[in-house]
């Protein structure tokens, strides 16, 4: 006995889909800030980036381009089982910054910070909502 899943979920779950599409154009235009004005979103957390220390900004504007790609095309392979695991990858990204976010304002970081940490709270809402309400349901098979 075994069980199988519907074959797409972008006709049943496009609300999903989306917002997976909404992430990839978001973090990818992070990752332009981050390459052309590395100073400009550390700035808006009150940081200072010294002379020469745009490295730390490319490395991330890597990592938001990789979190684009990985999202966009998630989102267009649709396949149920894909689509889970990059949720899942969202989520972890996003708690994981989430909790960081928090030691760091713990060890005295800048309060403007906590803008950061509700829009991050607001994102993993919105996956999960949207992750809960894509569940693909199982049928089970004789």
């Amino acid at each position: 006995m075994g069980y199988t899943e519907q074959t797409s979920v972008a006709a049943a779950r496009p609300p999903l889909l989306w917002l997976l599409r909404l992430h990839a154009l978001v973090t990818a235009a992070a990752g332009i800030v981050l390459v052309v004005a590395p100073a400009a979103i550390p700035r808006v957390v009150g940081i200072r980036l010294e002379a020469g220390s745009e490295l730390l900004c490319y490395l991330l504007a890597g990592a938001e381009f990789g979190f684009a790609a990985l999202s966009w095309y998630g989102a267009a392979a649709g396949e149920p089982h894909t689509v889970r695991a990059v949720v899942l990858a969202c989520l972890v990204l996003h708690a994981t910054s989430l909790a960081l976010e928090v030691l760091a304002l713990a060890r005295g970081a800048d309060a403007r910070l906590w803008y950061n940490v509700a829009a991050r709270v607001a994102i993993i809402a919105a996956f999960g909502a949207f992750a809960r309400r894509a569940a693909v349901p199982r049928q089970r098979v004789a």
